[in-house]
């Protein structure tokens, strides 16, 4: 997994360039244009609605996990963290 910029956020670099193009860079980002509104409305509604979806998600792993499980590390993290570090040590 890279860790360069705009890999692990919300949104990847270039969805950030593309909504830029769409809609302005400047305060409100409206880009001149009454346009630029709309698809900012239609991007965010599709955004929170994936947010809704990853959070009920959540709370179902969580809700289906014991009480020793919520406070111990998964092996499966040890196993992600391990890939990290080792690709982080390579000459």
């Amino acid at each position: 997994m890279s860790l360069g910029l705009g890999t692990r956020a919300i949104l990847k670099l270039d969805e950030i360039r593309e909504g830029i193009k769409a809609r302005g860079q400047g305060v409100g980002s409206g880009g001149g244009g009454g346009d630029g509104s709309e698809a900012c409305a239609t991007c965010l509604a599709i955004k929170k609605k994936g947010y809704r979806v990853e959070g009920r998600d959540w709370e179902e792993q969580r809700q289906a996990m014991s009480k020793r499980d919520h406070v111990a590390v998964s092996q499966e993290w040890y196993k992600s963290l391990k890939s990290a570090t080792a690709k982080k040590n390579k000459p």
